[in-house]
């Protein structure tokens, strides 16, 4: 067998009716579109799906032999996880925070971790989206997403957001009497 996206060499020898052997040379072959055997007996395996056959054939001197050769695949390994959002929120608003995969083979993808937040200024929950509190200034809050043994921190401030005047009003009585 051959693990996947790795090499490994062949060797043919020939054996004669005086009883002598010898390595040689032959012409290479196989039958996969997962694997290419070069004039030199290396194969490459390619990237698989799941374990895959392979023929190789070495041609020689008016002989063939065949060799079955399994074509390992390699599940990919988790390399990391990482945390993506906005790096502020406004006070009692809500914002979605997502946590990526990235593996070995090259490829990522969106998964779902354990969320958590060391503040008592905001929740997070288990979909990743985070509730900002009422807060008087501007508050730092650390996001923590755990994954497949991994574990990513994201920073993030909560900012006070100042009441803007919208109008004024008058109040009191409506009509006041003479000399009062």
């Amino acid at each position: 067998s051959v693990d996947e996206e790795t090499t490994a060499q062949y060797a043919c020898r020939a054996n004669y009716s005086d009883g002598s052997s010898a390595t040689v040379s032959p012409a290479w072959s196989e039958d996969s579109v997962n694997a290419t055997i070069n004039s030199g007996g290396e194969l490459s395996a390619l990237n698989v799906t799941s374990d895959q056959s392979v023929t190789i054939t070495a041609s020689f001197g008016g002989q063939t032999d065949t060799h079955a050769v399994t074509i390992k695949y390699i599940p990919p390994v988790l390399t990391g996880i990482a945390i993506s959002g906005p790096t502020s929120v406004n006070e009692e608003t809500t914002a979605q925070y997502v946590c990526t995969a990235s593996y070995s083979d090259g490829t990522s993808t969106s998964v779902s971790p354990v969320w958590s937040d060391d503040s008592a200024n905001a929740t997070i929950n288990s979909s990743g989206q985070l509730s900002a509190l009422d807060v008087t200034a501007d508050q730092s809050v650390t996001i923590t997403a755990s994954f497949g043994g991994r574990t990513d921190t994201y920073t993030v401030t909560i900012l006070h957001v100042v009441p803007v005047l919208t109008d004024i009003e008058i109040s009191g009585p409506a009509s006041v009497t003479e000399e009062t």
